[in-house]
């Protein structure tokens, strides 16, 4: 009875497709849940080696720093789960790579520290360059705001002098 019990839960609290797969008749719970896990390790693999292609070719296009580091994390950690870790020299290698051209001086920086950063500080120097650069482009949008009011003031042609006739 007991048996049948857990049965019926694991059945009710698999996705319909995976339980068309697993169903067995007159299965015990034991044996549904060794197919499940057969069947996940079967996967594994194959699913690691898409990741790792995702992780590797990530690019940070017009993401943010944080938006592109957490998916990068996303990616790192479900490798993770799957067996297949990677190292923080290799994470940190591999997010330098995805950088957009904006953050290219960068590179160098962070890649020649001795000892090398460690994810948390790359990300950081990475941070502080993104908030370098957005501070950078608002105060030169307000210098050229200024420079065009003044030569547009400086341009403006000098009133014509009225004559006075007598």
């Amino acid at each position: 009875m007991v048996d049948q019990c857990l049965v019926n839960w694991i059945y009710n609290t698999m996705m319909r497709d995976v339980m068309r797969i697993i169903r067995i008749p007159s299965a015990t719970a034991y044996t549904i849940w060794a197919t499940v896990i057969d069947i996940f390790h079967d996967h594994q693999l194959h699913h690691a080696m898409y990741l790792e292609a995702e992780y590797r070719s990530l690019y940070q296009g017009d993401l943010s720093i944080t938006d592109y580091t957490a998916k990068l994390k996303e990616l790192a950690d479900a490798l993770r789960d799957l067996g297949q870790p990677v190292l923080e020299p290799s994470y940190v290698l591999n997010m330098l790579h995805g950088l957009n051209g904006k953050y290219r001086h960068t590179i160098s920086t962070i890649t020649s520290k001795q000892p090398p950063h460690t994810l948390l500080s790359a990300c950081s120097f990475l941070l502080l360059e993104e908030l370098y650069e957005t501070q950078y482009g608002k105060l030169a949008a307000h210098h050229t705001m200024v420079a065009q009011v003044l030569q547009v003031s400086h341009a403006a042609p000098a009133p014509a002098a009225t004559i006075v006739s007598q």
